[in-house]
């Protein structure tokens, strides 16, 4: 979701906001589905590859606009 918003929302007010609300509704989700569900496993999350994802997100959402 944050790649799409990097890439396609010119403005950071809205940016902010929907960003804002898309984590509040998954959150919300998640709360209300119970973890056995949807069950997060972070030993497995790769931060350095993930990082690299939305510099290049922003970067090329920046030379684009």
């Amino acid at each position: 979701m944050i790649f799409i918003l990097i890439m396609y929302v010119p403005n950071w007010v809205i940016f902010l906001i929907d960003l804002f609300l898309g984590v509040g509704a998954a959150t919300l989700f998640y709360v209300l589905s119970g973890s056995s569900f949807a069950d997060l496993n972070f030993d497995s999350f790769n931060l350095t590859l993930y990082l690299t994802v939305i510099l290049f997100s922003i970067v090329t959402g920046l030379f684009f606009n």
